[in-house]
């Protein structure tokens, strides 16, 4: 009769190996599922990359369609028409026009960003200038600056004679330090010329054109937007921010640093309470 030590030892020794194929049996099993899952989501990766490219080659095409073919375009004379039909009642203020221009880019392109000089300033601001020099003078007048003057612009400050509701303020090198005196009547209006900041220059009517009608613009989705004026400005005005608007928005273009470079798309024109309506922003 057999003991059961036998029967014991002869189990250990029938098991031990079972338990080591059915291990390596799993490693392998779970190393190929690995092996098939990463496989798989590099295929859904492929699939995705090449439907982003097809998406982004239709918008391409499509930007690239004269807006005239669209049954929403109309001139831009026409399409103002219509925005200021739609501010009537409504204050200039109120009343603001806007171009978008939509954007093709590659996923991963830095966003762009820029400045428009405009012909016709969204908002005539008040500007104060302090020089001595007569020349300065003269060129600060002919540019637009509302008050010029020296000393005796500085005395009236001065003497609190001077109503200082003024937007910005400039001076020239010579007479900058002499505005010591009224340094706690501008400075909290932000009016105190300073050369850290800019105000303080040798041409003044180089600086005025170059502030005056500068306005900003970045990127916000797929969107490039800019406000180009306002219902009460006439046809022509707006017509000439909107060709100064293109300019920068493709001078943005041209100077981003990608391999791809994003296209300007269609471009619609709106006002603060009209509709959208898509014009030709070439």
């Amino acid at each position: 009769m057999l003991s059961s030590n036998f029967f014991r030892k002869n189990v250990i020794r029938i098991s031990s190996p079972i338990r080591a194929f059915s291990s390596s049996s799993i490693a392998r099993a779970d190393e190929y599922a690995r092996s098939a899952e990463q496989k798989q989501r590099a295929q859904e990766r492929e699939l995705t990359k090449k439907n982003e490219q097809r998406k982004l080659s239709r918008r391409r095409a499509l930007a690239r369609e004269p807006a005239d073919k669209s049954p929403y375009y109309h001139d831009i004379h026409t399409a103002l028409r219509y925005l200021r039909a739609s501010e009537v009642g409504r204050s200039p203020s109120e009343a603001v026009i806007t171009v978008t221009s939509t954007l093709i880019a590659e996923r991963g392109n830095a966003k762009l960003a820029g400045s428009v000089n405009f012909p016709k300033p969204m908002k005539d601001s008040k500007t104060l200038f302090f020089t001595t020099d007569e020349s300065q003078a003269a060129a600060a007048k002919n540019a637009g600056v509302t008050l010029v003057g020296g000393p005796e612009l500085i005395e009236q400050i001065k003497q609190g004679e001077l109503d200082l509701s003024f937007d910005r303020a400039f001076a020239t090198p010579e007479i900058a330090s002499q505005l010591a005196p009224i340094a706690r009547q501008l400075g909290p209006k932000g009016l105190m010329p300073s050369a850290k900041r800019g105000t303080v220059v040798e041409d003044i009517a180089s600086t005025i054109s170059e502030v005056s009608g500068s306005i900003p613009f970045r990127q916000k989705g797929e969107n490039l937007s800019i406000a180009v004026g306002r219902a009460n400005f006439t046809d022509r005005e707006i017509m000439l921010n909107i060709i100064a608007a293109s300019r920068a928005f493709r001078e943005a273009i041209q100077t981003q640093k990608t391999k791809k470079k994003a296209l300007l798309g269609h471009t619609t024109i709106t006002s603060t309470h009209g509709p959208g309506i898509l014009i030709d922003f070439k």
